[in-house]
């Protein structure tokens, strides 16, 4: 593993990795459209839908760096290296060996569809979409946060360029409070008019915007406005204020879990919007104050973290894919011969009730052998330089 740059504060790559364990342990759980009904892993499932996607938006908010405002090029150009380029790359090769995966029974019945091979056509068709964000696939489902990342991020840019070019007109910089003041106050109100968008559902279907998008703008927003006042004053926060606001974030976060769960995939009418922005909001900072400390620690945890943080993008893209090996392996073990072992995400449905073996067998195969394949590539690659 590399040596890490102990100087660095790896805060940010501490919260990713919570957030891609957080995003394949919501996979894995046996909640009711899996087949399962086991009430504790239903619970932790809620608890990680309340803010598992919200943070990667609001990380990327928190952590916008104001030079891209002179320099908005720079900024789409890094959003399409990091997120369209990963996104063309995964799609084409799991499209390209969609027939040979489907063959050998990776794919199970998914939304009540069968499975279905592509043939020429569908094939080039299939393979175009993917330029436009919609390529997808059964197995690399969790992609659909990528181009809502991408088209949030840009969207969120010019929002901040169009805030602070007003604020620049109109006010001079001498005074700072009041500079800051007036930039937050013109972000509160496009946070709500990326609430009114995503409320009045509007979207570019054919190069997958969705209201989804504005929604994860209104966090995006979120984030760069705590941005501003905490590195200006996160000096004069006691640790003590700090710890007092994880628990009582947790303990917000588990109340919502457990009277009416929030989902950044159900909106069904304006105030889902509102309580969607203000718990992924909070379960998001809670969960970054908690990076702050593991950051501060030393050992094997907190470097395979940070390493986990940095790659989290294979992650994603394979963790469906180990997820069939674990399928395999209880077929085997309960003689499931009447179950396919490309059951979609996991097989939920057999006698072991998905107990807590199981699902932690899930959750490794899921994180750690995406990052044991990064791991050995970069390896390789690193060993021949």
């Amino acid at each position: 593993m590399p040596k890490l740059n102990t100087n660095r504060d790896n805060t940010i790559d501490i919260a990713k990795a919570i957030g891609i364990i957080f995003v394949v342990i919501g996979h894995c759980c046996a909640i009711p459209r899996h087949g399962g009904n086991v009430s504790w892993q239903m619970y932790i499932c809620d608890f990680i839908y309340t803010f598992h996607m919200p943070l990667f938006f609001f990380l990327s908010g928190y952590f916008f760096n104001k030079k891209f405002l002179d320099n908005k090029f720079n900024f789409i150009k890094k959003r399409i290296t990091g997120l369209w380029v990963p996104y063309i790359k995964w799609s084409l090769l799991f499209t390209l060996l969609h027939n040979t995966l489907l063959n050998i029974g990776m794919y199970g019945t998914f939304k009540g569809q069968e499975p279905i091979a592509f043939d020429a056509y569908g094939l080039i068709k299939h393979s175009i979409a993917t330029l436009f964000f919609l390529g997808g696939d059964q197995l690399i489902g969790g992609f659909w946060f990528i181009p809502t990342l991408f088209y949030a991020s840009i969207y969120s840019l010019f929002m901040i360029w169009c805030i602070k070019t007003i604020v620049d007109k109109f006010t001079k910089q001498d005074n700072e409070h009041t500079y800051n003041m007036l930039v937050a106050t013109g972000i509160c109100l496009f946070i709500v008019l990326s609430a009114l968008i995503t409320y009045f559902s509007f979207s570019i279907s054919k190069i997958g915007i969705t209201n989804k998008t504005f929604l994860a703008s209104a966090i995006f927003l979120a984030g760069h406005l705590v941005a501003i006042f905490y590195r200006k004053y996160k000096e004069n926060i006691k640790n003590n204020a700090e710890i007092l606001f994880i628990c009582i974030g947790l303990i917000i976060s588990t109340i919502i879990t457990i009277y009416d769960p929030a989902d950044f995939g159900e909106i069904h009418d304006w105030y889902d919007i509102i309580y969607i922005w203000f718990a992924g909001c909070l379960g998001t900072w809670t969960w970054v104050l908690v990076s702050k400390y593991i950051s501060k620690l030393s050992g094997v945890i907190n470097k395979l973290l940070v390493y986990i943080g940095k790659n989290t993008m294979i992650i994603l893209a394979l963790h469906f894919t180990c997820f069939k090996l674990i399928n395999l392996l209880k077929i085997y073990y309960y003689n499931l011969d009447n179950v396919v072992y490309g059951s979609f995400p996991i097989i939920a449905n057999d006698p072991s009730s998905n107990n807590i073996l199981w699902w932690f067998l899930y959750i490794i195969a899921g994180v750690f052998i995406p990052i044991a394949i990064k791991w050995s590539y970069d390896k390789i690659i690193l060993t021949k330089k």
